[in-house]
């Protein structure tokens, strides 16, 4: 069956237009409704839970975020049929029906030249036409005798009409149509770039955006409509020049100009894979120019979020620091400022005896100034919470910056107007940018207004201290003149005026700290909207080119440095290593020449405790002294209030999580908490409480008085929970189970028991207690974990307990995030002391400055973790203890040295007794001590008095405990003696 050029050309353009053109006027359509989504994304005012307009626009900016990133990931590379599938097997049915060949009549212009033909085709054109003349001499001649003329034919061609079809409307058509995907790729990119400029406008400040979104959604419709209409018109002209050419060579094919192996089955297979390969190639380039769009258009929405979350919390930090000042200090300066004006209200009535009304506001000033607001005052000035919105800005924006996309691409041209090669592009980390130089400034900035801050506060709690002074001062002043026979008034007049000092006083701390406190915001505010700016930059590609660059540059040159570094170790390797044997070889010699001259009486070394204790404690005092007081403050030995400074302890908490969950499910799930003393065990109940997100009510107190019997059992638990009339376990029982289901934590067991007969009926109440009511209470219990061993080996209490969870090892890393992130608080620089001995150490001489201290640090908390044994405490305390010296606003640390305190071990067994009972009690007054090591009281008090003297224990509410400094070394001691484990 033949078809002729027109039937064949419908056919044809039905199934483009079915199958290809359609599909690209939806995709279109799909684009333009992409485009007033972003359009109406951009423009939402009102957004849940933003509270101000920088958390409404950040809030915004996100949202549009996930829309855009919806949209144009990163592009294959994809065959035609593979994205238009119908569409080839529509053309494979198509092909199926052409037919292999068609025969047809050559046309006129076969035989006769036309203009344009070449001298070669004009020759072959009079060969053809001289053999066709006469090839119809008979017929002519026979025709001079017929009446009906026979028509004179031209000689017919074969034509390969399906290779034909195929290499017009299967290769070359396809070729032709990569015009329309300019014309889709270009207009669609061209929109969506007005729509990025437009929206830019309004990802800072939607209220001064120049175009308004009503005229950008008129701008996409018309966009839309416009190429809507002109799409059809290049359709047509492209399918019209394709029908010429195909018709044109339709005319030519099997003749002598377009012989048939021209259009072999082979030829046309390779038109048709170079068409294909041709149009995938065009398509990926332009999406690959679509895709830069949206990636730059997705990092500048990160940077656009990142600022207004910057500027968001300033807004927080501006607010909490007005509000710590007027909530926070300034109820504490009006009490003070009350008492003044009461006290000098009542010296200006009449009064019956002078003396009698100054003795008694110098007592008033001593219990309620001295005693009591005074201190007060100077602590929350001392404290870190007005420094810490500062660090939690820092920490914020910086958590901020380390959540940014990863990598994103810009062009190295900066221009979306043409297909793109993938070698167009350059690879960007935005978080990289941003942290290699605009997010160190900003942290410079934040570190210069802390200690600015810190220095501020660390001079109004000085002068706070003294308030009091300067009036009682006065008053024994006033009092003092009375014996000198001054008249009522002069009396009155010097006391008068000590308390007026004292207001004045008072008031100029005010003006210093509401003057530093707007200065410091100020401050901020200007550090931060540099910040921005500098953000802002970035949205330039050009900028991030040029910094990508610097960043590129830096990178080599310090890696050029590491190979160089590491070319001189090798060389230099085996001289070190065979040095550091002999020394290492020469210190363990020394080492066991003194351990084993020590066993012989006439070498042995004999400890003198007193001495050894007393130097050691004073030394440790005097390091102590010497830090700024808010610095100590940064690292006293109580649990955490502010969680931000919390650190680790994931395995912990989800275990506990774990336990509460179970329990949820209706299992039995008691749980203990272990940890050292001073481990931070109470942190972490502070932590667990606030985050684990318990669903029902939680009591928790804290355990004290090492009550015992099961009376002093029941009495503590209705005192603890305000009951009354509960005379018996089975009464207290039922109490629980008749109330709703809640979590009770009871911290410190270790305070129910003493080692004695009939000393654990408390602690065997609390068991019967958890056991009878498990499944109605989560129960929650901490001890430490010397207490717990012994107690499971006395009583099995761990059978009680489903979970028991022990406060695990912190690694190097979290002890010094524990130290660092109050060191940041305080705004002090840290220097390590570099010693001596390292200048003979030539590899680490060979390191920068910067190379060194990170050395010494790692070094440093690696000793001190290994000797804290994670108990936080400790390495609390001895980082305070290896300070050497402040300078300014530097503080120089030592090298960390496990103390020497060898002297524990010249303690008597009696006094290890006490010390050994202290440990395992959490502390005991005297007679408790007396009453467990049955020995008598005044015995018992002697001994004590010495550990207090020597620093071994010190006293709390008539308690005695563990000095936290030698607790280390006592524990090491009662372990080597096999009394705890």
């Amino acid at each position: 069956m033949s078809l002729t050029n027109e039937e064949i050309y419908e056919h044809v353009e039905t199934l483009y237009q079915a199958h290809y053109l359609g599909l690209v006027e939806d995709q279109m359509s799909q684009e333009c409704d992409h485009m007033l989504a972003i359009i109406a994304a951009a423009e939402i005012q009102e957004v849940e839970g933003a509270t101000d307009d920088h958390q409404r626009i950040a809030a915004r900016n996100e949202k549009l975020h996930q829309l855009i990133n919806q949209s144009w990931d990163l592009p294959e590379k994809k065959p035609l049929a593979e994205i238009y599938p119908k569409l080839f097997e529509a053309w494979e049915i198509e092909m199926e029906s052409c037919p292999l060949q068609q025969v047809d009549e050559q046309s006129r212009d076969r035989f006769y030249p036309l203009v344009g033909d070449s001298i070669f085709l004009r020759l072959l054109k009079m060969s053809k036409r001289s053999l066709l003349i006469l090839g119809q001499l008979p017929r002519r001649f026979v025709n001079l005798f017929r009446k009906e003329k026979r028509a004179l034919h031209y000689w017919s061609h074969t034509i390969p009409m399906r290779n034909l079809v195929q290499r017009h409307y299967g290769a070359r058509l396809i070729e032709d149509l990569e015009g329309l995907t300019d014309h889709f790729f270009g207009g669609m990119v061209k929109e969506y770039l007005t729509v990025k400029a437009w929206q830019e406008t309004m990802a800072l400040d939607a209220t001064h955006a120049a175009v308004s979104s009503v005229h950008m959604t008129d701008h996409v419709l018309a966009f839309k409509k416009k190429w809507s209409e002109s799409t059809p018109a290049i359709i047509a002209e492209i399918f019209a020049a394709r029908r010429k050419a195909f018709e044109q060579e339709y005319e030519r094919a099997g003749t002598w100009e377009y012989a048939k192996w021209k259009l072999s089955d082979t030829k046309v297979a390779g038109w048709l894979m170079d068409a294909h390969e041709s149009w995938s190639r065009h398509q990926y380039e332009w999406k690959n120019t679509i895709y830069a769009v949206f990636e730059d258009w997705r990092s500048d929405l990160d940077i656009y979020i990142l600022q207004q979350k910057t500027l968001a919390e300033l807004s927080q930090y501006q607010e909490a620091q007005r509000q710590k000042l007027t909530k926070y200090i300034d109820p504490d300066i009006g009490k003070i400022q009350q008492f003044i004006t009461d006290a000098l209200d009542g010296l200006g009535q009449p009064q019956e005896s002078i003396l009698k009304e100054l003795k008694r506001l110098h007592y008033q000033t001593v219990k309620q100034l001295d005693q009591s607001l005074v201190p007060q005052l100077s602590e929350k000035l001392s404290s870190q919470n007005i420094v810490g919105h500062i660090n939690k800005l820092e920490v914020t924006v910086s958590q901020l910056v380390s959540e940014l996309s990863e990598e994103h691409i810009i062009l190295k041209s900066g221009d979306y107007d043409r297909p793109l090669k993938h070698d167009d592009f350059h690879q960007i980390s935005i978080d990289e940018l941003i942290t290699f130089e605009t997010l160190v400034v900003f942290q410079n900035e934040l570190a210069r207004f802390k200690t600015q801050m810190f220095s501020v506060l660390e001079s109004a709690a000085d002068e706070t201290k003294d308030l009091d002074h300067i009036i009682t001062f006065s008053l024994s002043s006033a009092i003092a003149s009375l014996d000198d026979e001054k008249s009522d008034q002069e009396v009155i007049l010097i006391a008068e005026e000590g308390f007026q000092r004292a207001s004045s006083r008072l008031s100029e701390i005010r003006e210093k700290l509401q003057l530093s406190l707007s200065e410091t915001s100020d401050g901020l505010e200007a550090a931060v909207q540099q910040f921005c700016d500098s953000l802002t930059a970035l949205t330039h590609n050009e900028n991030t080119r040029e910094l990508k660059m610097r960043i590129t540059k830096a990178k080599a040159a310090r890696q050029a440095v590491q190979v160089r570094e590491e070319l001189q170790d090798r060389i230099k390797g085996v001289a070190l290593q065979l040095w550091e044997k002999s020394k290492v070889n020469y210190t363990v010699f020394r080492a066991e020449l003194s351990k084993w001259s020590g066993r012989f009486i006439l070498t042995a070394n004999k400890p003198e405790l007193t001495k050894q204790v007393s130097d050691f404690l004073y030394e440790s005092q005097q390091a102590l002294d010497k830090l700024p007081l808010i610095y100590q403050r940064l690292y006293q030995i109580e649990p955490l209030e502010d969680l931000e400074l919390f650190e680790g302890r994931a395995m912990e908490y989800e275990a506990l999580q774990s336990a509460f969950k179970n329990w949820k499910l209706g299992r039995y799930g008691a749980t203990v908490v272990l940890g050292e003393k001073w481990g931070g065990l109470t942190s972490f109940m502070n932590y667990a409480v606030k985050e684990v997100g318990f669903t029902h009510s939680v009591s928790r107190h804290a355990l004290e008085g090492n009550l015992y019997s099961h009376d002093d059992f029941i009495t503590m638990m209705c005192r603890l929970f305000q009951l009354e009339n509960i005379q018996n376990m089975d009464e207290l029982v039922s109490h629980f189970h008749q109330g709703p289901k809640r979590v009770i934590v009871l911290e410190d067991i270790q305070k129910m028991y003493l080692r004695k007969v009939d000393g654990f009926q408390a602690l065997i109440g609390l068991n019967q207690l958890i056991s009878r009511t498990g499944q109605h209470i989560f129960w929650v219990v901490t001890s430490t974990i010397y207490t717990w061993n012994y107690l499971s080996q006395t009583i099995q209490i761990n059978q009680y307990f489903s979970y028991i969870i022990e406060l695990k090892e912190l690694t190097n890393d979290q002890i010094i995030n524990i130290v660092w992130k109050r060191n940041k608080i305080s705004g002090y620089n840290i220097q390590f002391e570099v010693e001596e001995e390292r200048s003979n150490d030539k590899k680490f001489m060979k390191l920068t400055s910067a190379q060194q201290q990170d050395k010494l640090k790692l070094e440093f908390f690696s000793s001190l973790n290994s000797f804290a044994k994670s108990n936080v405490s400790m390495a609390l305390i001895f980082w305070l203890l290896s300070t050497r010296k402040i300078e300014d606003n530097r503080i120089t640390i030592g090298t960390f040295k496990n103390p020497n305190l060898g002297f524990l071990k010249a303690l008597s067994m009696e006094k290890v007794y006490i010390l050994h009972v202290l440990i395992l009690h959490d502390g005991l007054n005297v007679a408790q001590i007396s009453e467990v090591l049955n020995i008598p009281q005044t015995h018992c008090q002697l001994m004590l008095l010495a550990l207090l003297e020597d620093g071994v224990v010190f006293e709390e509410k008539s308690t005695y405990m563990i000095n936290p400094i030698v607790y280390r070394g006592m524990i090491n001691l009662l372990k080597s003696k096999n009394l705890i484990h």
